[in-house]
């Protein structure tokens, strides 16, 4: 078999017209079957540049220069230069590489980046286009395509390919990603669907439909840590069995704890319960598991999704812990696998490996020197890989993350190296931290961070946000250290804004709040939606004007002649109801993205 690598392209163009695929081996890539003479631009010396490079082009595998760089990739660019100039207006081209490797004897992803710049001369053809960079995907064709369908067409495709917004010119204010934000909430967040009314299988028209949402589809969430059994004493004195993490400064009133959990309950649909290994499991061998249990079945008579976090972080550990490395491994993925096991119908999402780029920064090899140790032996991907491995055998339907509160290129080349090699990611979602005790985030960096880490293709979970209601900084002395109007007021104002950039983004699926009540809050800051008597501050009330209210769907009208009543809704669950002549009927459906969404409502005979 002959050294190097044989390729084939696939070559996607998008526009207002929709994606257009162009496919063909490379070899073939600039015969004139493909870019026939007739419909090449006449660019004056670089046609015949064009031309010239058709000797490089071979029948067999791509030959390698001394440097290693193929010898076709410059007929790549040209190549790709003439499809840009038979368009008038600026267009974005994708590419999908798939390499076969003679010398490996399987097929691998070659992951590449061209980017096409203005030629010098300025009175040439090409002077007078706008170019825009073109990325080959780490991943198979089939793989790009399938998340294309998911996210759909607009914004979409950026988060189905990774790429970020097309073209060149100025980039978007913070005013105007703001502004855009309304448009994109219609266009990612809701959907079409039809309610079909019918007895003794013939239409019904003039019949009322109600319909009514029960439920967002989107993972509206917030740390569960303060929920406690009723009969719980004071946080002092806490119940055998109830982590540090749900105990610590609890309300010790019964009153204070039902205000808890109604608040909890009214506004959020997905909760994070405390899994952290130095709390969770004091005594080898008795984990506390039976409160953890409380927590998740209270969760699931609620309608709320349970999530448990984490499995695997070094922030501290427990102090029973052997030092022999082995066999810290050995119980750190037994842990896993118990958890997964045991809890498995109650808590199906898992934040498996938490704040891995920096695992060993000074406070972690202090307060957990044989985990620090482990993972400094094994290399932060390869212990995070194997722990996403013991996961996902012991549960095949796990939604799993890993997530960390590093934003930049660091987490990136972590999440690069997590990838098997067809280029797949071994979890669900991208678990990104979103504390801001110092200071909100602009519109330009929520949007920035999700365009960068939506290129993975996966959906993207803001798992802790924090937005001060008093003083902003990071461990102020906390007798000092309270909510205050004016901060209340500023709280909100920001909650409402990062709230809404987070949902209209396509690739963001879950926003989760960290502590609900300023009572008990990480660092002792003023960073509950509620107060420490539980009520509520602005920010908790916008939040639910929001959630259940702006983007929540009410409506009701009358069926057609056909029997019919189009609606249009936020994806998620609904109760939709019909009633005419006093015959009612009623029905639990889910609105769902990429799906045609038409319900049948049977009417009894009159």
């Amino acid at each position: 078999m002959p050294d190097g690598t044989a390729h084939r392209w696939w070559i996607y163009q998008f526009g207002p017209e929709g994606v257009r695929p162009l496919s063909f081996p490379r070899e073939k890539l600039l015969t004139d079957d493909v870019f026939p003479t007739a419909q090449r631009p006449a660019i004056g010396p670089r046609r015949s540049a064009v031309s010239r490079t058709r000797a490089s082009i071979t029948n067999g595998p791509a030959k390698r220069s001394r440097s290693g760089r193929s010898p076709n990739a410059h007929p790549l660019r040209q190549a790709l230069s003439t499809c840009l100039l038979s368009h008038t207006a600026s267009i974005t081209i994708g590419i999908v590489c798939e390499t076969r490797d003679f010398d490996r004897k399987d097929k691998k992803v070659e992951p590449l980046s061209q980017t096409f710049p203005r030629p010098n001369r300025p009175h040439s053809p090409i002077a007078q286009k706008t170019f825009c960079t073109v990325s080959a995907l780490g991943l198979p064709r089939r793989t790009f395509l399938k998340r294309l369908a998911i996210f759909g067409g607009g914004l979409g495709w950026q988060a189905a390919a990774g790429w970020a917004a097309p073209g060149p010119g100025p980039k978007p204010t913070d005013e105007e990603l703001l502004a855009g934000a309304e448009e994109r909430i219609q266009r990612h967040r809701k959907g079409e669907a039809v309610v079909e009314v019918i007895s003794a299988g013939r239409p019904v028209s003039e019949a009322t439909v109600r319909i009514q949402q029960t439920r967002h589809r989107f993972l509206f969430g917030c740390n569960i840590f303060m929920w406690r059994p009723m009969e719980a004493d004071r946080p002092e004195k806490p119940k055998a069995g109830q982590p540090t993490s749900a105990r610590k400064a609890a309300p010790s009133d019964t009153e204070l704890q039902r205000a808890y959990r109604q608040r909890f309950a009214d506004l959020f649909n997905y909760a994070t319960l405390g899994f952290y290994w130095w709390a969770y499991e004091p005594k080898p061998g008795q984990p506390r598991h039976e409160y953890t249990e409380q927590v998740a079945r209270w969760c699931q008579q609620h309608g709320i999704v349970a999530k448990g976090h984490p499995l695997a972080w070094n922030w501290a550990e427990p102090r029973w812990l052997p030092e022999n490395p082995e066999e810290v491994l050995r119980l750190q993925l037994d842990r896993i696998e118990d958890c997964l096991k045991r809890f498995a119908g109650l808590v199906d999402y898992w934040d498996v490996v938490n704040e891995a780029v920096e695992f060993d920064r000074p406070e972690c090899r202090e307060r957990a020197p044989r985990l620090t140790a482990l993972w400094a032996k094994l290399g932060r991907a390869e212990f995070t890989k194997q722990c996403l491995q013991r996961a996902r055998t012991a549960s095949a339907k796990a939604f799993l993350l890993v997530n960390d509160y590093i934003v930049d290129p660091r987490y990136e080349k972590l999440l690069e190296q997590l990838k098997d090699r067809e280029g797949r990611l071994p979890i669900n979602a991208i678990g990104i931290q979103s504390h801001q005790h110092g200071g909100t985030w602009s519109n330009r960096q929520i949007w920035n961070v999700c365009q960068r880490f939506s290129r993975f293709g996966l959906p993207l979970h803001f798992t802790e946000t924090t937005i001060l209601s008093g003083q902003r900084g990071w461990e102020l002395p906390r007798e000092k250290w309270i909510s205050t109007p004016e901060g209340e007021k500023w709280q909100a104002q920001e909650v409402v804004r990062f709230y809404t950039m987070l949902f209209s983004h396509p690739a963001v699926e879950a926003i989760t709040w960290w502590d609900l009540s300023d009572l008990g809050a990480w660092q002792g800051a003023p960073a509950g939606l509620v107060r420490k008597d539980m009520s509520p501050k602005p920010a908790y009330e916008e939040l639910m004007r929001l959630i259940k209210g702006q983007w929540w769907t009410r409506t009701e009208g009358k069926t057609d002649k056909a029997g019919s009543f189009a609606w249009n809704g936020f994806f998620g669950q609904y109760r939709i109801e019909a009633i005419v002549d006093g015959r009612q009927v009623e029905k639990s459906v889910e609105l769902v993205p990429g799906q045609k969404n038409r319900f049948v409502l049977e009417l009894p005979a009159s």
